[in-house]
């Protein structure tokens, strides 16, 4: 028998990523309100991307960035 994988870190699932991260998703995965994101990217306190008016998080920059975050 194989041994079961290790769950993946939240880092990882958002580094693993091949598109841009929507910010609804993201919050679900970070387990905070959408509100929340809206004021770190209104805050410019969390790396984003505007396109064309939607907010959108690459996932190299943001894992990145919540590793920065880590205490």
């Amino acid at each position: 028998m194989e041994a079961a994988q290790p769950a993946m870190t939240i880092i990882e699932i958002i580094a693993a990523s091949e598109k841009a991260w929507k910010l609804a998703p993201l919050a679900k995965l970070l387990d905070c309100s959408r509100g929340k994101l809206y004021k770190l990217v209104d805050t410019n306190r969390m790396p984003y991307m505007l396109l064309a008016g939607m907010i959108r998080f690459d996932p190299a920059t943001t894992a990145a960035w919540v590793a920065s975050q880590t205490v």
